[in-house]
């Protein structure tokens, strides 16, 4: 489980293309300082299980479903990705919960002072509200306005600068994560299951 609070910005290095997986190697720093085989790292919004370190980089796998599903099939050597390692259970809870398993693609369609702009097309869009928060590229966001299939976040100056936001362009696609509670809700609200210990167990708590 991760907070969606950046620790820093890596870098791809190489990308090798199997047929039905990416190896991707990341440079970083600060993610690698107790880091392990079989870690897991939040790149981008995808939790990704390092494969194996040096002291600048990591190396991970991301199969075929992932980037059918993600931004990762549209990476190129050099872009710059958010990095988070998981979440331990002393440490502060900056964000909000967010997993790592990315929802739906959004595309970038306005940037306006410290606002940015996202189409959304899929049936995530319900789970978006005013207020909200959301994942964008693993970063732990409140949405400002959720209308239709378009939504708004607000960036202070701080994530701005130490996340992959200063690289985003108009048309990018980002990875979306939607608020965990806003599924649960909705899926008890509209199944009108009973909330006991066989519901939490089913759902994974």
């Amino acid at each position: 489980m991760f907070t969606g609070i950046a620790e820093e910005v890596g870098k791809i290095l190489s990308i090798e293309n199997y047929t039905d997986r990416y190896i991707l190697t990341i440079q970083a720093k600060k993610v690698l300082e107790d880091v392990k085989k079989g870690d897991s790292i939040m790149s981008n919004g995808v939790c990704l299980t390092v494969r194996d370190f040096s002291t600048d980089d990591f190396k991970a796998e991301a199969m075929r479903e992932t980037l059918e599903k993600t931004n990762f099939r549209y990476l190129k050597v050099n872009d710059k990705i958010n990095l988070e390692r998981a979440m331990r259970p002393i440490d502060r809870f900056g964000g909000h919960i967010v997993y790592g398993h990315v929802d739906s693609l959004a595309r970038l369609i306005e940037i306006r002072n410290n606002y940015f702009k996202f189409e959304i097309n899929d049936e995530n869009k319900k789970f978006l509200i005013d207020k909200g928060s959301v994942a964008i590229n693993g970063i732990s966001l409140t949405i400002t306005k959720a209308l239709d299939n378009y939504f708004e976040v607000s960036l202070i100056e701080e994530t701005f600068k130490n996340t992959n936001f200063n690289d985003l362009n108009l048309g990018d696609l980002v990875n979306i994560e939607t608020d965990i509670l806003a599924r649960y809700i909705y899926s008890f609200k509209n199944n009108k299951e009973r909330m006991d210990e066989n519901f939490l167990l089913k759902n994974g708590f």
